[in-house]
């Protein structure tokens, strides 16, 4: 219930600060794989920078969901790529937008925390594919290794 209400109160916040600058735009991230699943609120606060919060949670594992900041750097120029899918209901080329960032997080219940480092790019201002690497610390370090890991997820901007 305290998570829920936690992300509640996050969610108001962000309304009422994008509310109060109509030049700020609002972003969603969720995104997973085979192991733990996260989503992101945050804002653009220029045309190549976003912050904002993160969570992470590990259905699998015995390891606590974690709260934490991020912040990304989008790097200007984007990239073209070919659709090898001649479906017609896809674009002919995909245009990408990498991105690099850092992330920290921590749960302050079960002395939990981790850094990760984080490059990826955005394909159509909504689907994205991602690289982090995961340093954990005590109970998360008890639980999970440090680790290379793929996420793979979706992007919405308000």
């Amino acid at each position: 219930m305290k998570k829920i209400l936690i992300a509640i109160l996050l969610l108001v916040f962000a309304t009422s600060v994008q509310a109060s600058d109509p030049n700020l735009s609002l972003t969603t991230w969720i995104f997973g794989n085979d192991e733990n699943i996260g989503a992101r609120v945050g804002y653009e606060v220029s045309e190549n920078a976003e912050v904002g919060v993160v969570s992470y949670w590990w259905p699998e594992e015995d390891a606590p969901q974690v709260w934490g900041i991020y912040g990304i750097y989008f790097f200007p120029d984007l990239i073209e790529i070919r659709n090898p899918i001649p479906v017609s209901f896809l674009p002919e080329t995909f245009e990408g937008k990498g991105y690099s960032g850092m992330q920290v997080g921590v749960n302050f219940d079960n002395d939990a925390s981790f850094a990760s480092p984080l490059a990826g790019v955005l394909f159509n201002e909504i689907f994205f594919l991602e690289y982090q690497y995961r340093a954990y610390d005590n109970k998360l370090e008890e639980t999970l290794n440090d680790e290379h890991i793929f996420m793979i997820g979706l992007r919405f901007k308000w």
